[in-house]
């Protein structure tokens, strides 16, 4: 046997006990919505929905009323002069009580519900390496109205992002669509 095929041997036994692991474990997954301003928590094999399929209506439409839709809440999102970016991301920094800091105002917000990002921050990077979050807000009534009001973040309500906090880790894919 040559030495190639000895090494294809060798690993066969390895790889038949990977196939026979099943499918890849469910993963968390956000999904954001800009059209309808929503944000999702998902428990979906990331392999059943390729980066390419960027929509988010039809992994909801695969997972609404079943375990894997695991909570929906409103969002704000970015302002058409700097607007959230549609793309597939992961959350890269997790922020308890986050400090903001206003390059326009030159003022540092305490951490606390009245800081402009509110108590959690969820950090993503788009392809030009620009930052944004998914973050509270001292203002409540921008995501009640659902508005389009930011910097290009997603804005929650501090009592959801804190849910969503405790739901996701470091890693997580974000998945912002259009629709």
């Amino acid at each position: 046997m040559g030495r190639l095929a000895a090494l294809f041997v060798g690993l066969a036994a390895p790889l038949a006990a990977l196939a026979l692991a099943g499918p890849a474990a469910a993963e968390k997954q956000i999904l954001v919505s800009l059209g309808q301003r929503t944000l999702h928590v998902v428990d979906v094999d990331p392999l059943k929905f390729p980066a390419n399929v960027l929509s988010a209506e039809s992994i909801l439409a695969a997972v609404q009323g079943t375990p894997a839709h695991l909570a929906s809440f409103p969002v704000a999102i970015g302002a058409p002069e700097s607007p959230t970016p549609p793309g597939m991301y992961s959350v890269l920094q997790m922020i308890k009580d986050p400090t903001y800091y206003s390059h326009s105002k030159k003022v540092v917000f305490p951490p606390g519900p009245s800081d402009p990002v509110g108590t959690r921050w969820l950090e993503f990077l788009d392809a030009n390496s620009r930052t944004f979050g998914i973050h509270g807000t001292a203002w409540p009534q921008w995501v009640h109205r659902q508005a389009a009001v930011s910097l290009g973040c997603v804005r929650m309500l501090n009592p959801d992002v804190e849910q969503v906090f405790s739901m996701v880790q470091l890693g997580t894919p974000v998945r912002i669509t259009s629709d």
